[in-house]
């Protein structure tokens, strides 16, 4: 419900919205935005400006972030928690050591809390990491001792801002099949943003290709948000999925 101080030590109840089906545990504003929370595990917006003309707005939980991600052929397996990443090594059946085995663990304290995170889809030789923190990325050595060597990220420059993509919150990201591009939806810049990644024997180097536009914002701010970045097979499209379950696809070769 709404209530508005009308003086001093005086309230009155204005409207009220029944959005939950069970108790309510938590209230959050957001610019304009009213969230909550409760125990039907629904996350509900509302407009600040326009309650009681404006219907509460229901933010789908899928597409949700994969907590464990693998490369083709199940090598490597990548595994997701709240400040580390555990890399998993998939050994062959007929081999006497285990079959699955830790690598490396990759302790992120002081990163902030790990949000989304991409493998190389292939042969699992670039790994990257998004945090409240920034965004991080790594050239992996092999699926059976991945040996993690942090890679330099560029800038990400739009018409308004240039920020760098290590200091860059990202909603969602994503290598392509043949790991010569790199997608990151940029909280902060609130941009779709491409990257050239080249893997010689000297080193990777990471450029920025094109910066999209954003998706047109929905009716409430946080409804737009980006969850998921695809790129097809053949590297020829990149479509990208927001919180409003619009979808919205890219031609890479015409930039647009």
């Amino acid at each position: 419900c709404c209530v508005e101080r009308v003086g001093p030590d005086e309230w009155v109840h204005t409207y009220a919205h029944r959005a939950h089906t069970h108790d309510i545990h938590a209230l959050a504003v957001r610019d304009s935005t009213l969230l909550s929370g409760g125990v039907d595990t629904k996350l509900c917006t509302y407009s600040t400006r326009d309650f009681a003309q404006v219907r509460p707005r229901w933010i789908p939980l899928l597409p949700a972030n994969r907590l464990v991600q693998h490369s083709e052929d199940y090598s490597l397996l990548v595994l997701q928690q709240r400040h580390s990443l555990e890399l998993w090594a998939m050994r062959p059946q007929d081999t006497a050591s285990k079959p699955l085995e830790l690598a490396v663990n990759m302790q992120l304290k002081g990163e902030g809390h790990v949000h989304c995170v991409a493998l190389a889809p292939i042969s699992a030789s670039m790994l990257a990491v998004s945090s409240t923190a920034g965004t991080r990325m790594w050239r992996l050595s092999g699926s059976a001792n991945p040996d993690p060597e942090k890679v330099s990220l560029p800038d990400v420059v739009t018409q308004f801002s240039r920020r760098a993509l290590k200091d860059e919150f990202c909603h969602a990201m994503r290598f392509s099949f043949d790991e010569t591009l790199f997608a990151a939806f940029c909280a902060s810049s609130q941009c779709l943003a491409l990257f050239r990644v080249q893997q010689t024997s000297a080193g990777v180097g990471v450029s920025l290709l094109h910066v999209f536009a954003a998706p047109p914002p929905a009716q409430e701010p946080l409804a737009g948000a980006v969850r998921k970045v695809v790129f097809s097979r053949d590297g020829q499209f990149l479509a990208v999925c927001d919180c409003a379950c619009g979808v919205h696809v890219y031609h890479i070769d015409r930039l647009k």
